[in-house]
């Protein structure tokens, strides 16, 4: 006899008046310390999960990675926050959700921004406290990503979709732009699907970046994954997910790779690394 396990419940906090959801407060490793007493987050390792276009914090089709993710710092008798929270004009604070739209549905509109890879990207750029970052079917560089799609539709790259202003912001804030010393130490897996014709991993500038800067960058201390998965569009698939539980386990916490979420061997990708 078989129980249905219970979808995770996470707690919302305001913070800087943006709902913040954190999944995992309930777990035993975090109720209680090794000595039985109260926890004071000794040991914690937080996780933000963000994500994608058109999506919002608290849809259900996350919960799946959220628990999976959860499952296995508990196997491992690791403590694990999962924090998730809406991107800009997203979920609880939508503005204008047509604004999200590509240029194929309205070529008045501005770019679409697969955000959630993006702001992983920039995450570990800009905050020494994060180590490990898994950036999912994204691209480190706006301008190469978002000028590939404005030609496949004969979008010209000028204003007012390519403003100069925009084209300097790329420039200078891009984790491609980033200095080597950004990321140093860094522990990076990169997920994507072969077939993702949104944002795709040679004609959105990651392969390049990888080979050209970020293997050499992350130095002896850090790591880059590559993880490239076969007959696999725009989408955060079950094998990546295993992927994920299995980089955190052996990469976050320097455990055997026993210990990660088993795989499908009958699902087909690339390791580039």
């Amino acid at each position: 006899m078989s129980t249905k396990q219970l979808a995770p419940t996470p707690k919302t906090f305001h913070i800087g008046g943006i709902p913040v959801h954190v999944y995992g407060l309930s777990s035993r490793l975090l109720r209680t310390s090794s000595r039985g007493e109260a926890d004071r987050a000794e040991g914690v390792t937080v996780l933000f999960f963000l994500h994608g276009r058109f999506g919002h914090s608290l849809e259900p089709r996350y919960v799946r990675p959220i628990q999976s993710f959860l499952d296995t710092a508990e196997r491992v008798g690791k403590k694990l926050a999962v924090v998730a929270f809406d991107q800009r004009n997203h979920g609880q604070r939508t503005v204008d959700k047509d604004r999200n739209k590509g240029w194929k549905d309205d070529r008045n509109k501005g770019g679409p921004l697969d955000n959630e890879s993006h702001a992983g990207d920039m995450m570990a750029i800009q905050q020494p406290r994060i180590t490990l970052g898994i950036p999912i079917v994204g691209s480190p560089d706006m301008r190469t990503l978002l000028t590939a799609r404005a030609k496949s539709i004969d979008l010209a790259i000028e204003a007012p979709h390519f403003p100069s202003r925009l084209l300097e912001l790329w420039q200078r804030l891009d984790p491609v732009h980033a200095p080597s010393e950004a990321y140093e130490r860094k522990r990076i897996l990169i997920l994507s699907g072969a077939d993702d014709e949104l944002v795709n991993y040679v004609k959105g500038g990651t392969e390049d970046f990888v080979a050209t800067r970020l293997n050499n960058a992350v130095g002896q201390d850090g790591c880059v994954h590559v993880w490239v998965q076969e007959n696999t569009g725009h989408t955060y698939s079950e094998r990546m997910i295993g992927r994920t539980c299995q980089f955190l386990v052996e990469e976050g916490w320097g455990l055997s790779e026993a210990a990660a979420e088993s795989s499908d061997s009958s699902v087909r990708g690339k390791s580039l690394t």
